[in-house]
């Protein structure tokens, strides 16, 4: 005797869409976006699973739901979901066992269907925007360089999954693994961060560290004739470490032969 499997009421529907440099999810209010690590790349089946996976990760931790239904265009990621695996990919059978597994701890139900591309644009859109100026990392070598001399930072304030330098981060967008969202919006404080901001809002950085009152390691470009440099010397507890232009300071993790 068999019994049937409790299909629940559907509380949240995940758009996702993956392209060869990254993933696009949106829950119809709130899109979320990101690249792949150069690590990550692989068949478009693989990286639509992955898409979904991140999906669920990212949507479910803000809030509990008892069933998600994933609408994709790609029909492999969708047998795979709605079989709990399959046969033909070892790779894509690991990550739909991964997401039944986080589904089966957290108890709720997945069901994925189809949607055509021509209509997943929002998913589309966000998977195929690339945000090199945001995803350059500080080489990790010279990172521990920094940690040797200043000691571990509990919090990377901007980063993403890809380029964290630290395991506890904050991202600009929803990610799966991110402590919070946007940094500004958070008070820099009761922590010891490790801030390396793009270089257009070096000045807003500034202005929070006095306003909060921060203790942290902030990694900027050593340019005297900015308006944020003396700022930035009276602010300064210990004598900084410089290190000399070098192709390899800076290093993109979706692109890693690209040079800055």
């Amino acid at each position: 005797m068999t019994t049937p499997v409790t299909k629940f009421k559907i509380h949240l529907i995940l758009h996702t869409d993956a392209s060869l440099t990254g993933w696009g999810i949106t829950d119809g209010t709130n899109p979320s976006r990101g690249l792949w690590h150069d690590l990550e790349i692989d068949n478009i089946n693989v990286l639509e699973l992955k898409a979904i996976e991140i999906g669920i990760y990212t949507y479910f931790k803000y809030k509990n739901f008892t069933h998600i239904r994933v609408m994709c265009d790609n029909i492999t990621a969708i047998s795979y979901i709605n079989n709990m695996g399959g046969i033909k990919s070892n790779t894509c059978n690991d990550i739909a066992i991964r997401i039944w597994q986080f589904a089966i701890k957290n108890k709720f139900w997945i069901s994925a269907a189809h949607i055509p591309g021509i209509h997943n644009t929002e998913a589309d859109k966000q998977s195929r925007i690339l945000e090199d100026t945001t995803e350059w990392q500080l080489n990790p070598d010279i990172f521990k360089k920094i940690v040797g001399k200043f000691g571990q930072p509990d919090i990377d304030l901007f980063a993403s999954r890809i380029n964290k330098q630290i395991d506890k981060y904050v991202s600009c967008h929803q990610d799966p693994d991110a402590v919070a969202v946007n940094a500004f919006s958070m008070v820099w404080h009761d922590a010891y961060f490790y801030i390396f901001p793009p270089s257009s809002i070096i000045g807003q950085v500034i202005s929070k560290i006095k306003q909060d009152r921060t203790d942290a390691v902030l990694v900027v470009p050593d340019w005297p004739t900015q308006y944020w440099y003396p700022q930035i010397k009276a602010l300064t507890t210990i004598a900084p470490l410089l290190f000399r232009p070098s192709e390899r300071n800076l290093v993109l993790p979706h692109r890693p032969k690209e040079v800055h």
